[in-house]
């Protein structure tokens, strides 16, 4: 299933990869024939001749601009600073660094600490009951981004290495409170001494002894994620201010979460007029480590002011192994001589499940839009080519939920995780 959302999520990807490939073909054909009645004086053409995408001075400054006509050929679309005094060929003239800083919320879908049930009943015989699951708060943290790109400046492809890691966490409490501890066992709607008041009793998911409800519970939920992305790719002109980078390459993920859950009791228990009182901790983690292909088509439109709208979208799909666990260590201080424990086992339950190293494949997708600024700076006497970006971010993977606990050992509830969020980056050229 998974498969196929990312399959029709890249569709459209690579429709526009085609087109544009297309395009470029043509026009390239066009150049390396040159028009009908050949080449006139007053064209504008790199090289000595028709076909020649050579230019024809050491880094010309028209690397930097679109072509007057853009049919005619496709210049290389990289924003480049003249250092003619340094030679074409130097190896610090393709070099480019990049950090970025990442204000990312991430959200996974179907992890909830349990649910909340509110009892209500009526003198006149009426009753009402209310659920709410309880799903971590997911906020927004910091995360970088650092990358190196190597780029011929002229007419040639661009090698990349970016690295993003990102860490999140968010918390969740669920609680109950009992109206009367003399209620008999068989649940809280029965055997109630005031009809009309009510009980509100949590459901924990994560212990494996279902009727023990806890007067709180808290859990905390952690993310790390790391993505290493190699990216090898070209930029062209399509028309006079819009740019295509095709690319493709390889990612590899290390997405690590656990999951802390920690729930007591400390009354009188309200099924018996004896004492209760247990602590459950359960910690549930869920590590995915993979590599896979990567494609993917970045967009920009030059706009006045040295200005660039741009837009980036990939796909990937990375073959990986998930490693899963969960364990739960339950105390329970109920006195045997009151006549109530929880169940026929120790006073200590110590449960553990584990799943199998399972191999897999998982889809991720990455969609960005945003505004850049590129500018030439003259440094040490040479000019470096500088951007700064703002760049909304969306990243998808998925079917990522994979966490096992005590009320659903033999399978987990799908879910997709994701993270979007604001992204600065800064970018400078050597």
């Amino acid at each position: 299933m998974h498969i196929r959302r990312f399959l029709g999520k890249i569709a459209s990807i690579l429709a526009i990869g085609a087109l544009s490939a297309s395009a470029y073909a043509v026009a390239d054909e066009y150049l390396s024939q040159g028009p009908v009645g050949g080449w006139g004086q007053g064209e504008h053409m790199w090289g000595n001749g028709p076909g020649s995408c050579t230019p024809p001075g050491c880094c010309p400054d028209s690397c930097n601009q679109a072509p007057v006509c853009g049919v005619a050929y496709n210049p290389p679309g990289y924003f480049n600073c003249s250092n003619c005094n340094t030679g074409c060929d130097s190896f610090l003239d393709s070099l480019r660094f990049r950090a970025d800083f990442l204000w990312w919320r991430a959200c996974e879908e179907n992890l909830a600490l349990g649910r909340e049930e509110l009892f209500s009943s009526f003198p006149d015989g009426g009753e009402y009951d209310r659920v709410r699951i309880k799903h971590p708060d997911f906020k927004y943290d910091p995360g970088f981004r650092i990358g190196f790109a190597s780029i011929c400046p002229c007419d040639c492809y661009d090698v990349a290495v970016n690295w993003t890691h990102f860490h999140t966490k968010a918390t969740v409490h669920g609680e109950s409170e009992f109206a009367d501890a003399g209620i008999r066992p068989g649940g809280p709607r029965e055997g109630r001494r005031n009809p009309s008041q009510s009980d509100l009793v949590f459901f924990n998911d994560w212990q494996l002894i279902e009727d023990a409800f806890p007067d709180f519970a808290k859990g905390k939920w952690t993310l790390d994620l790391d993505l290493l992305d190699l990216e090898f790719g070209r930029k062209y002109y399509v028309s006079n201010c819009f740019i295509l980078r095709p690319y493709l390459g390889l990612r590899g993920a290390r997405i690590d979460q656990t999951f802390r859950v920690l729930s007591e009791a400390n009354r009188f228990d309200p099924y018996d007029d004896a004492s209760a009182f247990f602590t459950s901790q359960a910690k549930a983690r869920n590590n995915f480590l993979g590599v896979g292909p990567r494609v993917g088509v970045d967009l920009e439109v030059r706009l006045p002011c040295c200005l660039t709208l741009f837009g980036q979208a990939a796909g990937s799909l990375v073959f990986g192994r998930f490693d899963r666990h969960t364990h739960e260590e339950f105390q329970d201080f109920s006195s045997e001589s009151s006549g109530f424990v929880y169940d026929e086992f120790p006073s200590h339950v110590d449960f553990s499940i584990h799943a199998t190293k399972e191999r897999c494949s998982r889809a991720m997708t990455d969609l960005s839009i945003g505004l850049k600024w590129d500018h030439c700076c003259n440094w040490c006497n040479r000019n470096h080519p500088v951007t700064i970006a703002f760049a909304w971010e969306h990243h998808a993977f998925y079917d990522f939920q994979g966490f096992l606990n005590a009320r659903r050992s033999e399978s987990h509830v799908a879910g997709d995780l994701t993270t979007q969020g604001l992204t600065v980056r800064a970018e400078v050229g050597f």
